[in-house]
């Protein structure tokens, strides 16, 4: 039996990261799982900064510029999922777990159901590594909150929008079903991101 993915926090996307540090130049090693903050030309004291995870990062970054990163209020994990050890059913119990410890039951039956259809297309579609990511979004002005599940991997091609048949493509219909999906390429290859509204709310 695969081994619960431990939950790692993770509260700086790389947008923010980028909106918080702009001229700084952002990447994760694909070899090494490092991100890597490259100074800009105008810092020539400053070198490059290298941390496993984009909060340490935005920390080291933060602390080399002496300025505080705010952390957002709302809760963000993600983790890194291994391809070779049962990748859905870890990612399932990882999001499940997430759920029972933000009281986010509610939305365990759509949020599961979203999970497996965007890791198999990854696992089976994509390249590694993959990483899976959870968030709860409060929007502007009194909205609903939503439920952000990406998935990260490092193919560029975006998943497969196919009829269904006999032998499958039911995968982003399904999730078409549950949530309202963008599909974001990157240098390092693409997020493909599933918005889930409250559930009884239908997707938009």
């Amino acid at each position: 039996m695969p081994e619960r993915p431990a939950i790692r926090e993770q509260s700086v996307t790389l947008d923010e990261l980028t909106g918080l540090f702009p001229h700084w130049t952002f990447w994760r090693g694909r070899s090494t799982g490092l991100w890597s903050a490259l100074p800009p030309r105008d810092l020539p004291a400053l070198r490059l900064i290298q941390s496993p995870t984009l909060d340490d990062l935005a920390a080291l970054v933060a602390k080399a510029l002496g300025r505080p990163v705010p952390a957002p209020a709302a809760p963000r994990v993600s983790w890194r999922l291994d391809e070779n050890s049962w990748p859905v059913r870890a990612g399932r119990r990882a999001v499940a777990d997430a759920l029972d410890m933000w009281k986010l039951e509610r939305w365990r039956d759509d949020a599961l159901t979203v999970t497996s259809e965007l890791v198999t297309n990854a696992v089976n579609h994509g390249a590694p590594p993959i990483t899976l990511t959870l968030a709860l979004v409060t929007p502007e002005y009194g909205a609903e909150p939503e439920l952000l599940i990406e998935v990260t991997d490092a193919s560029p091609e975006p998943p497969l929008q196919r009829a269904p048949g006999d032998d499958g493509g039911f995968g982003m219909t399904v999730v078409n079903g549950f949530a309202n999906v963008s599909i974001a390429p990157h240098g390092h290859g693409k997020t493909v991101r599933a918005l889930l509204p409250e559930p009884g709310t239908p997707a938009a």
